[in-house]
């Protein structure tokens, strides 16, 4: 269950992400706006 639960957070698109899943939020890179 718990690979399931890693598995499926880590790909599935989130809405709140711009509909892209975690790993591919991670990869864009941040802009430090001061």
């Amino acid at each position: 269950m718990l690979d399931y639960l890693a598995c499926y957070n880590s790909k599935r698109p989130h809405s709140v992400l711009g509909y892209l899943s975690p790993m591919e939020f991670e990869r864009i890179p941040f802009i430090n706006v001061s």
